[in-house]
């Protein structure tokens, strides 16, 4: 059972919502709003769903997910989703 939530806990539906939040300025104050607003909406969830948040597994998926993603933005990939896609579109658009 420990095996069959490993690889649950190891993918990511396309399907599933993911916000994300682009900068056309990247300030000393923005970057920290970021970073507050990332910790409360991290901590909160976990609190109303009952959850670590800061579980190992997910730490690693979003390790595989980001560092994934530098070929697609230096060019040398393409993205494996459509949402992927759309997002690396338009952070080459801000340039």
């Amino acid at each position: 059972m420990a095996i069959r939530a490993r690889r649950r806990s190891s993918t990511r539906r396309a399907t599933v919502p993911a916000p994300c939040l682009l900068l056309d300025r990247l300030t000393p104050r923005s970057f920290g709003s970021l970073i507050a607003l990332y910790e409360h909406s991290v901590y909160a969830q976990s609190v109303l769903w009952g959850i670590n948040a800061f579980d190992q597994f997910g730490v690693e998926l979003g390790k595989r997910l980001a560092s994934g993603l530098l070929p697609v933005l230096e060019g040398r990939a393409r993205a494996q989703d459509p949402v992927s896609a759309a997002l690396v579109e338009e952070i080459l658009a801000r340039g």
